[in-house]
């Protein structure tokens, strides 16, 4: 075991962490970050229009949700070349950037043009259905503008002001930008989305198969605990998880059975992050509990956070990355937990969540309910919870043990 932990910590972590640190891995990162505060004022949106069924006299506000999630990828286009540009410390670009990119990603929908003018597209298709559009076509315009950033058609010393070559300096990159989709999107009629359609159909199947699921799951948890933030893995996930949540709520609306368990919905505001990811909240109360001076007082600091499954302060207080006495105890838990709760929504004892609700940072025991509004929800909560409760326990007792020997050893010095 030391040696895995060796290793991991001495070649495999750093490796990890260099890929995250890329400009454009983390470009992506950040931008799912930035969406999360959108996304929290559509499911809070949510949850009132919801509780008008049994209070009429609340407003409707169901429009607000439509602008908020059904514009995600829209929101995704723009940030994504704003962060590529700020990380290649290129800002003189990054306006320009965020308009073409938008242009492009309307551009690659193939809007239908009649001979009066008038447009027709899919109005989902610029919120999670065209997620993964955006990230091509922000990914793309991002790399065009940044080979060419540098690219002018006038020498140094030209009497011409800056503003003026400026403009002319940007055309290139622009109608490049825009010419490549034109030929593959419209004189050779691929339509891009239906292709990523097909594509991501399989894996969107897989990810809720029993192993899909707690796949994703696990890898998550796993690269939070050698020190790799879990948005590492954002750009993989993040149009699966947004999309089944986007299916479950068509299926509803049609009328057909609902299947799509791997969402944020069920992961981060149900019942598989207790606490944060790999269900951190009993090692904190365990600690809260502890002998050491060291333990209780990290756990008084991220008590509060933790709740509200914010589990930073423990994850490298503890700390969790690294220790192979805490990594394994997180590591079953995104197993364990995740096969639990799938047996338990797809056999039809909770019912699966079919709104998007990601209220991830609203404490477990209130988030559960609002994802289904299913009172069974507590029951499933009920059982995850103590089962991890019992997976941390001799995890805890011994990593206790090893503070408290080297606390004493310390007083006796």
């Amino acid at each position: 075991m030391n040696r895995l932990i060796n290793w991991m910590n001495e070649s495999f972590a750093p490796k990890v962490n260099k890929f995250a640190q890329n400009v454009w891995v983390k470009a992506l990162q950040r931008t799912m970050i930035a969406t999360l505060p959108i996304i929290l004022v559509g499911s809070i949106v949510n949850i009132i229009t919801t509780c008008k069924m049994y209070f009429p006299i609340l407003p409707d506000l169901s429009t607000i949700y439509y602008y908020t999630f059904y514009l995600l990828g829209l929101f995704v286009v723009i940030m994504i070349p704003y962060y590529v540009a700020e990380g290649k410390r290129k800002k003189k670009i990054q306006l320009i950037s965020i308009i073409t990119s938008v242009g492009v990603f309307l551009m690659l929908q193939k809007w239908n043009l009649n001979p009066w003018g008038e447009t027709g597209i899919m109005f989902t298709n610029l919120g999670p259905q065209g997620i993964v559009l955006a990230i091509i076509g922000g990914y793309f315009v991002s790399y065009i503008m940044c080979r060419l950033a540098d690219f002018s058609f006038f020498g140094e010393n030209s009497v011409l002001p800056d503003f003026v070559t400026s403009w002319f300096n940007q055309m290139l990159p622009i109608a490049i930008c825009f010419a490549i989709p034109f030929v593959i999107v419209y004189l050779l009629d691929f339509n891009i989305l239906n292709a990523i359609t097909e594509i991501f159909a399989p894996i969107q199947n897989i990810s809720n198969t029993l192993g899909g699921f707690v796949l994703i799951n696990f890898l998550y948890v796993f690269f939070y605990s050698i020190g790799a933030s879990g948005w590492i893995l954002s750009g993989a996930f993040y149009p699966i998880l947004i999309g089944n949540i986007a299916l479950n709520g068509a299926a509803v609306a049609a009328g057909n059975p609902v299947v799509g368990v791997a969402t944020n919905e069920v992961i981060y505001s149900g019942w598989c992050a207790i606490g944060g990811l790999g269900c951190t909240l009993p090692l904190v109360l365990y600690m809260l509990k502890s002998k050491s001076k060291k333990l209780k007082g990290i756990a008084k600091g991220a008590f509060i956070p933790t709740l509200c499954n914010i589990n930073e302060p423990i994850v490298y207080g503890a700390p969790i990355i690294l220790n192979p006495i805490l990594m394994i105890p997180m590591w079953i838990n995104s197993i364990v937990i995740p096969i639990i709760v799938y047996f338990a929504l797809t056999l039809g004892f909770v019912t699966i969540p079919s709104q998007a609700l990601n209220l991830g940072f609203i404490p477990t025991f209130i988030s559960c309910f609002l994802v289904n509004y299913d009172l069974r929800s507590y029951l499933l909560l009920a059982v995850a919870f103590a089962v991890a409760c019992v997976v941390w326990l001799p995890f805890f007792k011994v990593y206790e043990t090893q503070v408290l020997k080297d606390e004493n050893n310390g007083e006796g010095k």
